[in-house]
């Protein structure tokens, strides 16, 4: 079963609808199972990351976990829980790679969780979202790879791009 932490925000929204449609067992997760509005079939589940005890009972029988959180949101509780387990963390493709500084505080964030995610199991993926809000690139996104203590691991993330042009040429990364 995969636990969607952030299942009623855009992202985990999505990715619970398609689970469902696929006939993958998901579980969502969310502080009001009332409101979640989720497809018949999923399993919603009451918890708070501002309350570690709920946390148990979302994660039983878990065996994977996807990670949709707003900014600023602490995770270390739910990370240490799940501690194992296959991790999916939806990051930022703002994201520098070199450890000595990053662009803004939500790079900074995202490279934190990324970190706290690597150092609690090594089967984990970060998926660098890059919207044309954020990164004034249009271009498609391509493939890279990260290495933190050891574990390699592809995500996608948009180049910084100049161009604007894309769709007439290749963009200046």
């Amino acid at each position: 079963m995969i636990l969607v932490v952030g299942a009623t925000a855009f992202f985990g929204r999505q990715a619970v609808e398609t689970l469902a449609a696929r006939g993958v067992a998901v579980r969502a997760l969310t502080r009001n199972p009332d409101a979640a509005g989720l497809p018949a079939g999923v399993d919603v589940v009451k918890a708070d990351l501002t309350e570690p005890e709920s946390l148990d009972p979302a994660l039983e029988g878990v065996t994977a976990v996807l990670l949709v959180l707003p900014f600023g949101m602490d995770a270390g509780a739910l990370l240490e829980r799940a501690r194992g387990r296959k991790i999916v963390v939806l990051s930022s493709g703002a994201i520098e790679d070199d450890e000595a500084g990053q662009p803004d505080v939500i790079a900074a964030y995202h490279h934190d969780l990324e970190r706290a995610v690597a150092e609690v199991t090594p089967q984990w993926t970060a998926l660098r979202s890059c919207s044309r809000r954020s990164t004034r690139c249009r271009s498609a996104t391509r493939w890279r790879t990260a290495t933190w203590c050891g574990c390699r691991t592809r995500v996608r993330a948009a180049p910084r791009c100049t161009s604007l042009t894309w769709r007439r040429r290749r963009p200046r990364c």
